[in-house]
């Protein structure tokens, strides 16, 4: 928790900054104003930076452009007529990794039986905001300028919690839902509730369709 609440203060003070102008000028990523800042970690050590921290933990493509990830993911989607999940988090965080492993098990992208295949309906993509280097939490730039531009089409949901979860059409840049993960993560055993998860993106998918419209959370 303490690591989550450095990470919350630390990109309520970072400068990088992402343009308003990007809804009206599409997806257009990455914006004009955009310029790659590989994370700290990456420049010192690139091979050690992009493994996990522990076993089970995590995994980020760290020392890849986060902005060039997320462009290639939502152009692929467009392509698939499919909608885009982006879950962002951090090297260290528990529940990202629970998330991670439980996505493409029976959980969730093999489940059978619930109204939506969530295979065919959806892509999926990891962004990562943060990382550990010199024992301490570092910031990764270009996750954090993914995560901003992304949220700014949501309406402006604030981030409080970690895995940070967004649903987007890839067709229509100003259709993105974002969600905490706060109802989801059991933060005494760092594990996901994946029933809640499904139920998250359930509702994203039905306000992305028109079929209603979902609380901001």
């Amino acid at each position: 928790m303490t690591a989550l609440r450095a990470l919350l203060a630390a990109l309520l003070l970072s400068p990088i900054m992402m343009s308003t102008g990007a809804r009206a000028q599409g997806w257009s990523l990455p914006p004009a104003d955009y310029k790659y800042q590989p994370a700290e970690a990456c420049i010192d050590d690139p091979v050690r930076a992009s493994k996990p921290l522990r076993p089970g933990g995590a995994v980020y493509a760290l020392c890849e452009d986060q902005m060039a990830l997320a462009a290639k993911a939502i152009e692929q989607a467009r392509k698939e007529g499919k909608l885009l999940i982006v879950t962002v988090g951090a090297a260290w965080c528990p529940w990202c990794a629970a998330l991670q492993r439980l996505m493409y098990g029976p959980e969730f992208f093999e489940r059978k039986g619930d109204q939506i295949d969530y295979r065919k309906t959806f892509n999926h993509i990891e962004i990562g905001i943060a990382t550990t280097y010199k024992g301490k939490n570092a910031i990764i730039p270009s996750g954090v300028a993914v995560e901003r531009n992304l949220r700014a089409r949501s309406g402006g949901v604030e981030i409080k919690s970690i895995p940070f979860i967004m649903v987007l059409d890839p067709t229509q840049p100003s259709r993105v839902i974002a969600r905490n993960s706060m109802e989801i993560s059991d933060l005494a055993t760092g594990q996901q509730d994946m029933g809640r998860f499904r139920k998250l993106i359930q509702d994203a998918h039905a306000e992305l369709k028109g079929q209603r419209r979902a609380a901001v959370r």
